[in-house]
């Protein structure tokens, strides 16, 4: 979950929708955020009475990179990868998940 934290679970909340963008077509669309959130808190125990402060993480994402098609994008959903993979992928890695509707290179 973080660094002084390693045996707790994480909870994410993704600010990632961005209707405006969904007629982005080039990258010099202009149209809806070019940055969104992620919200990043370790799982409170309900279970617990007390009331506590909860300490929320704030990872502030762009769209902006020269492998995507435009600098913005309508987002769905998202997902952390929990376990990573053999190509590189580590655990906690978040997927944006975005529809680019006519661009067949990235169906």
């Amino acid at each position: 979950c973080s660094q002084n934290e390693t045996s707790k679970t994480c909870i994410y909340i993704g600010d990632t929708g961005n209707n405006d963008a969904k007629s982005c077509r080039d990258r010099d669309c202009k149209k809806g955020r070019d940055r969104v959130n992620v919200y990043k808190f370790v799982e409170p125990d309900l279970s617990d009475e007390k009331e506590e402060k909860i300490q929320v993480w704030t990872l502030k994402l762009s769209y902006d990179h020269l492998d995507l098609p435009t600098k913005r994008a309508d987002s769905e959903s998202m997902f952390v990868d929990p376990t990573g993979d053999h190509k590189g992928g580590k655990p906690g890695d978040i997927y944006i998940i975005t529809k680019f509707k006519g661009n067949e290179h990235l169906e």
